[in-house]
Protein backbone atom coordinates (compact mmCIF):
# COMPACT_ATOMS: atom_id res chain seq x y z
CA UNK A 1 0.00 0.00 0.00
CA UNK A 2 1.37 3.38 -0.94
CA UNK A 3 1.00 6.05 1.76
CA UNK A 4 0.12 9.59 0.90
CA UNK A 5 2.71 12.25 1.78
CA UNK A 6 0.55 13.39 4.72
CA UNK A 7 0.26 9.85 6.07
CA UNK A 8 4.02 9.32 5.76
CA UNK A 9 4.66 12.60 7.65
CA UNK A 10 2.23 11.57 10.43
CA UNK A 11 3.94 8.16 10.85
CA UNK A 12 7.42 9.75 10.96
CA UNK A 13 6.25 12.33 13.49
CA UNK A 14 4.82 9.59 15.72
CA UNK A 15 8.14 7.69 15.63
CA UNK A 16 10.08 10.84 16.50
CA UNK A 17 7.75 11.68 19.39
CA UNK A 18 8.10 8.15 20.78
CA UNK A 19 11.89 8.36 20.55
CA UNK A 20 11.89 11.77 22.23
CA UNK A 21 9.72 10.44 25.05
CA UNK A 22 12.13 7.55 25.53
CA UNK A 23 15.10 9.92 25.61
CA UNK A 24 13.39 12.15 28.16
CA UNK A 25 12.82 9.24 30.52
CA UNK A 26 16.41 8.06 30.13
CA UNK A 27 17.82 11.56 30.83
CA UNK A 28 16.18 11.95 34.26
CA UNK A 29 17.28 9.10 36.55
CA UNK A 30 16.25 9.34 40.19
CA UNK A 31 18.68 11.06 42.58
CA UNK A 32 20.76 8.79 44.80
CA UNK A 33 21.43 9.55 48.47
CA UNK A 34 24.96 9.64 49.90
CA UNK A 35 25.82 6.26 51.38
CA UNK A 36 27.37 6.66 54.82
CA UNK A 37 30.62 4.79 55.40
CA UNK A 38 32.55 4.22 58.64
CA UNK A 39 35.83 5.99 59.33
CA UNK A 40 38.65 3.49 58.92
CA UNK A 41 41.76 3.35 61.10
CA UNK A 42 40.81 6.15 63.51
CA UNK A 43 43.63 7.07 65.94
CA UNK A 44 44.57 10.06 68.10
CA UNK A 45 48.09 11.47 68.05
CA UNK A 46 49.44 14.38 70.10
CA UNK A 47 52.59 16.33 70.84
CA UNK A 48 53.58 18.73 73.62
CA UNK A 49 55.99 21.62 73.35
CA UNK A 50 58.44 21.39 76.29
CA UNK A 51 57.62 23.32 79.46
CA UNK A 52 59.39 26.67 79.60
CA UNK A 53 58.71 30.36 80.13
CA UNK A 54 58.85 31.27 76.43
CA UNK A 55 56.46 34.05 75.44
CA UNK A 56 55.18 32.12 72.43
CA UNK A 57 54.90 28.40 71.69
CA UNK A 58 54.18 26.46 68.51
CA UNK A 59 53.32 22.75 68.59
CA UNK A 60 52.62 20.48 65.63
CA UNK A 61 51.61 16.87 65.09
CA UNK A 62 51.50 14.70 61.97
CA UNK A 63 49.21 11.78 61.26
CA UNK A 64 50.92 8.38 60.95
CA UNK A 65 50.98 6.29 57.76
CA UNK A 66 49.81 9.14 55.53
CA UNK A 67 46.42 9.25 57.26
CA UNK A 68 44.18 12.32 56.98
CA UNK A 69 43.19 14.75 59.74
CA UNK A 70 39.53 14.33 60.73
CA UNK A 71 39.64 16.04 64.15
CA UNK A 72 41.89 18.23 66.28
CA UNK A 73 42.39 20.19 69.49
CA UNK A 74 44.76 22.01 71.83
CA UNK A 75 45.39 22.62 75.54
CA UNK A 76 47.72 24.72 77.68
CA UNK A 77 49.10 23.80 81.08
CA UNK A 78 48.59 25.56 83.48
CA UNK A 79 45.13 26.70 82.39
CA UNK A 80 45.81 30.45 82.49
CA UNK A 81 43.93 33.14 80.58
CA UNK A 82 47.27 34.90 80.08
CA UNK A 83 48.07 32.17 77.52
CA UNK A 84 46.03 33.08 74.44
CA UNK A 85 45.25 30.95 71.44
CA UNK A 86 46.44 32.44 68.16
CA UNK A 87 46.33 29.45 65.76
CA UNK A 88 44.62 26.06 65.69
CA UNK A 89 45.09 25.15 62.05
CA UNK A 90 44.51 21.88 60.19
CA UNK A 91 46.26 20.62 57.09
CA UNK A 92 45.51 17.40 55.24
CA UNK A 93 47.98 15.34 57.26
CA UNK A 94 48.91 17.56 60.24
CA UNK A 95 47.74 20.14 62.78
CA UNK A 96 49.54 23.12 64.30
CA UNK A 97 48.67 25.17 67.38
CA UNK A 98 50.24 28.43 68.49
CA UNK A 99 49.68 30.26 71.79
CA UNK A 100 51.07 33.62 72.93
CA UNK A 101 51.39 35.12 76.39
CA UNK A 102 49.28 38.23 76.91
CA UNK A 103 50.66 41.76 76.98
CA UNK A 104 51.45 41.51 80.74
CA UNK A 105 53.52 38.36 80.15
CA UNK A 106 52.97 35.20 82.15
CA UNK A 107 56.42 34.77 83.75
CA UNK A 108 55.91 31.12 84.69
CA UNK A 109 56.81 27.88 82.92
CA UNK A 110 54.00 26.53 80.74
CA UNK A 111 53.42 24.00 77.98
CA UNK A 112 51.27 23.65 74.86
CA UNK A 113 49.78 20.39 73.56
CA UNK A 114 48.23 19.79 70.14
CA UNK A 115 46.01 16.85 69.14
CA UNK A 116 45.01 15.28 65.82
CA UNK A 117 42.41 12.63 65.09
CA UNK A 118 43.57 10.70 62.02
CA UNK A 119 41.93 8.14 59.71
CA UNK A 120 41.92 6.90 56.15
CA UNK A 121 40.62 9.81 54.07
CA UNK A 122 36.80 9.70 54.02
CA UNK A 123 34.78 10.39 50.85
CA UNK A 124 34.18 14.06 50.21
CA UNK A 125 36.99 15.21 52.53
CA UNK A 126 37.74 18.88 52.03
CA UNK A 127 39.24 21.73 54.02
CA UNK A 128 37.30 25.01 53.87
CA UNK A 129 38.53 28.32 55.28
CA UNK A 130 37.35 31.92 55.19
CA UNK A 131 38.98 35.08 56.46
CA UNK A 132 37.00 37.98 57.87
CA UNK A 133 37.42 41.71 57.37
CA UNK A 134 40.68 43.41 58.35
CA UNK A 135 39.98 46.39 60.61
CA UNK A 136 40.34 47.62 64.19
CA UNK A 137 36.82 46.75 65.38
CA UNK A 138 36.84 45.19 68.85
CA UNK A 139 34.83 42.12 67.70
CA UNK A 140 35.29 39.96 64.61
CA UNK A 141 33.38 36.88 63.44
CA UNK A 142 33.56 34.70 60.31
CA UNK A 143 31.97 31.46 59.02
CA UNK A 144 33.18 28.55 56.90
CA UNK A 145 30.36 26.45 55.43
CA UNK A 146 30.74 22.88 54.21
CA UNK A 147 29.94 22.37 50.51
CA UNK A 148 27.01 20.34 49.20
CA UNK A 149 25.79 17.59 51.50
CA UNK A 150 29.06 17.27 53.42
CA UNK A 151 29.13 17.76 57.19
CA UNK A 152 31.72 19.33 59.51
CA UNK A 153 34.14 16.95 61.22
CA UNK A 154 36.35 19.52 62.96
CA UNK A 155 36.81 23.24 63.56
CA UNK A 156 39.88 25.48 63.62
CA UNK A 157 40.74 29.15 63.99
CA UNK A 158 43.51 31.65 63.31
CA UNK A 159 43.85 35.30 64.28
CA UNK A 160 46.42 37.68 62.91
CA UNK A 161 48.07 39.27 65.94
CA UNK A 162 50.87 37.63 67.89
CA UNK A 163 51.02 39.86 70.97
CA UNK A 164 48.20 38.35 73.03
CA UNK A 165 45.91 41.30 72.28
CA UNK A 166 43.11 39.22 70.74
CA UNK A 167 41.03 36.66 72.65
CA UNK A 168 39.34 33.86 70.69
CA UNK A 169 35.88 33.23 72.15
CA UNK A 170 34.09 30.96 69.65
CA UNK A 171 35.21 27.98 67.60
CA UNK A 172 31.65 26.85 67.15
CA UNK A 173 30.49 23.75 65.25
CA UNK A 174 26.98 23.46 63.84
CA UNK A 175 25.18 21.26 61.32
CA UNK A 176 26.58 23.02 58.26
CA UNK A 177 29.96 24.48 59.20
CA UNK A 178 32.06 26.47 61.65
CA UNK A 179 31.88 29.97 63.14
CA UNK A 180 34.94 31.61 64.71
CA UNK A 181 34.81 34.79 66.77
CA UNK A 182 37.22 36.90 68.83
CA UNK A 183 37.37 40.09 70.89
CA UNK A 184 40.15 42.53 71.58
CA UNK A 185 41.44 42.22 75.14
CA UNK A 186 39.83 44.48 77.72
CA UNK A 187 42.11 47.51 77.15
CA UNK A 188 41.63 47.32 73.39
CA UNK A 189 44.17 47.84 70.62
CA UNK A 190 44.56 50.29 67.75
CA UNK A 191 46.00 47.57 65.53
CA UNK A 192 44.04 46.23 62.57
CA UNK A 193 43.44 42.49 62.70
CA UNK A 194 41.47 39.63 61.19
CA UNK A 195 40.20 36.19 62.11
CA UNK A 196 39.95 33.06 59.97
CA UNK A 197 37.73 30.00 60.47
CA UNK A 198 38.56 26.46 59.31
CA UNK A 199 36.14 23.60 58.70
CA UNK A 200 37.17 20.04 57.88
CA UNK A 201 34.20 18.61 55.94
CA UNK A 202 33.33 15.21 54.46
CA UNK A 203 30.41 13.02 53.51
CA UNK A 204 28.94 12.21 56.94
CA UNK A 205 30.49 8.98 58.25
CA UNK A 206 28.37 6.26 59.83
CA UNK A 207 26.97 7.48 63.15
CA UNK A 208 27.83 11.15 62.54
CA UNK A 209 26.25 13.33 65.22
CA UNK A 210 26.63 16.77 66.74
CA UNK A 211 26.03 16.97 70.49
CA UNK A 212 25.90 20.28 72.37
CA UNK A 213 25.95 21.02 76.07
CA UNK A 214 23.80 23.38 78.06
CA UNK A 215 25.58 26.58 78.96
CA UNK A 216 27.77 26.16 82.03
CA UNK A 217 27.52 28.94 84.65
CA UNK A 218 30.83 30.74 84.89
CA UNK A 219 33.52 30.45 87.53
CA UNK A 220 37.04 31.92 87.34
CA UNK A 221 38.01 28.67 85.60
CA UNK A 222 35.28 26.60 83.95
CA UNK A 223 35.34 23.27 82.10
CA UNK A 224 32.46 21.75 80.15
CA UNK A 225 32.21 18.18 78.83
CA UNK A 226 29.78 17.07 76.12
CA UNK A 227 29.47 13.30 75.77
CA UNK A 228 28.91 11.22 72.64
CA UNK A 229 26.10 8.69 72.38
CA UNK A 230 27.30 5.41 73.89
CA UNK A 231 29.52 3.46 71.53
CA UNK A 232 30.50 6.44 69.38
CA UNK A 233 33.92 8.11 69.18
CA UNK A 234 34.69 11.81 69.60
CA UNK A 235 36.41 13.51 66.66
CA UNK A 236 36.56 17.14 67.72
CA UNK A 237 35.15 19.78 70.04
CA UNK A 238 33.63 23.22 69.55
CA UNK A 239 33.11 26.05 72.01
CA UNK A 240 30.98 29.15 72.51
CA UNK A 241 31.86 31.73 75.17
CA UNK A 242 28.94 34.05 75.88
CA UNK A 243 29.45 37.35 77.70
CA UNK A 244 33.24 37.01 77.94
CA UNK A 245 34.10 40.22 75.99
CA UNK A 246 37.87 39.69 75.89
CA UNK A 247 38.34 39.00 79.60
CA UNK A 248 37.99 35.20 79.42
CA UNK A 249 40.31 33.03 77.32
CA UNK A 250 40.14 29.46 76.07
CA UNK A 251 42.65 27.11 77.68
CA UNK A 252 41.55 23.78 76.18
CA UNK A 253 39.46 22.56 73.26
CA UNK A 254 39.83 18.92 72.27
CA UNK A 255 38.27 15.46 71.98
CA UNK A 256 38.84 13.10 74.89
CA UNK A 257 37.87 9.85 76.54
CA UNK A 258 37.61 8.35 80.00
CA UNK A 259 36.90 4.65 80.37
CA UNK A 260 33.91 4.00 78.07
CA UNK A 261 32.95 7.67 77.66
CA UNK A 262 33.96 9.72 74.62
CA UNK A 263 33.51 13.48 74.81
CA UNK A 264 34.47 16.96 73.67
CA UNK A 265 35.93 19.21 76.35
CA UNK A 266 36.28 23.00 76.45
CA UNK A 267 37.90 25.02 79.24
CA UNK A 268 38.21 28.76 79.82
CA UNK A 269 39.60 31.06 82.51
CA UNK A 270 39.13 34.68 83.48
CA UNK A 271 42.21 36.87 83.09
CA UNK A 272 44.29 38.06 86.05
CA UNK A 273 41.96 41.03 86.76
CA UNK A 274 38.78 38.97 86.55
CA UNK A 275 35.56 40.20 84.96
CA UNK A 276 32.49 41.87 86.44
CA UNK A 277 30.27 40.29 83.78
CA UNK A 278 28.44 36.99 83.95
CA UNK A 279 29.63 34.61 81.25
CA UNK A 280 28.72 31.15 80.06
CA UNK A 281 30.59 28.31 78.42
CA UNK A 282 29.05 25.71 76.12
CA UNK A 283 30.79 22.86 74.31
CA UNK A 284 30.03 20.84 71.18
CA UNK A 285 31.33 17.47 70.06
CA UNK A 286 31.30 15.68 66.70
CA UNK A 287 30.98 11.90 67.10
CA UNK A 288 31.01 8.91 64.73
CA UNK A 289 30.65 5.14 64.98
Amino acid sequence: MTLSPIARWQRQAAVLLLAAASLTVAAAPPATAVTRQPLVGLVMVSDTDPTSDDSIKLASVTCPNNKTVVGMGFSVNPASAQLRLQILKPFQHSVIAQVHEDYNWYNQPWSLSVYAMCAEQPPGWTLVSHIGATNSDNYHSVRSDCPGETKPLAAGVEQSTGQGQIVVTDVDLDLTGVKASAYEYEDGTNATWWIRSYAICADPPTGWELQSSDNQTSYPTTTEYTTCTAGRKALSAGVDLNGAHGEVALTSLRPGSYQADQFGVASASEDETGTPDDWELSADVICVD
